[in-house]
């Protein structure tokens, strides 16, 4: 087989999960109301206007032109208004130091939890470099956010150390394992 038929097929692959995403996403913001079996009986997209996140919401109507003030209920006994922002309404809502903040302290955490596996690795005396067993667990951070279940992206790592180690395979593996029962008892 070619290389650059593999490429291709790798991009195409890439190509078409990157369109399944960008068509699941609601980009634009609307309002639903439920019945009390929660089935819509109507949707309306529009823009909201100023805070999503209000008491009351101000909602211009694309069908009408009309301004609506919203207000998000649920009775449980008549009909539910349901409040839907469009992903450019929270990214134009996004605090940004609040997001620049949580994204550094995730960072963080992930360095440290990589550093842990990395340390079980040389105590191991399997060879792996620091920033190598860094890239194996963002890798394993990737397949724990695109295959079902929580210990996907773990199986994923898994393979690659065993693949990397390959005169210690078991103890290459046995190390993810015991980096997750540390996880979980660290909980």
């Amino acid at each position: 087989v070619k290389p650059g038929f593999i490429l291709t097929l790798k991009l195409l692959v890439v190509a078409t999960l990157f369109a399944v995403i960008f068509n699941a996403i609601e980009w634009h913001d609307s309002f639903s109301r439920l019945d009390v079996n929660g089935q819509i009986t109507a949707k309306v997209e529009g823009q909201i206007i100023g805070s999503w996140n209000g008491q009351i919401v101000q909602f211009l109507s694309n069908d009408s032109g009309q301004l609506l003030a919203l207000k998000q209920t649920s009775d449980g006994q008549s009909t539910t208004t349901l409040i839907s922002p469009g992903f450019i309404t929270y990214f134009k809502n996004l605090d940004l130091f609040l997001f620049a903040l949580s994204s550094f302290m995730f960072v963080i955490f992930a360095l440290v939890i990589n550093t842990r596996w990395w340390w079980l690795l040389r105590v191991n005396q399997l060879g792996v470099g620091f920033w190598e067993a860094q890239r194996y667990s963002w890798i394993g951070f990737f397949f724990n956010n695109i295959i079902p279940g929580a210990t996907g992206g773990d199986v994923i790592k898994a393979i690659y150390i065993a693949r990397r180690c390959q005169g210690e395979p078991v103890r290459a593996l046995v190390s993810v394992a015991v980096d997750r029962v540390i996880g979980l008892l660290s909980l």
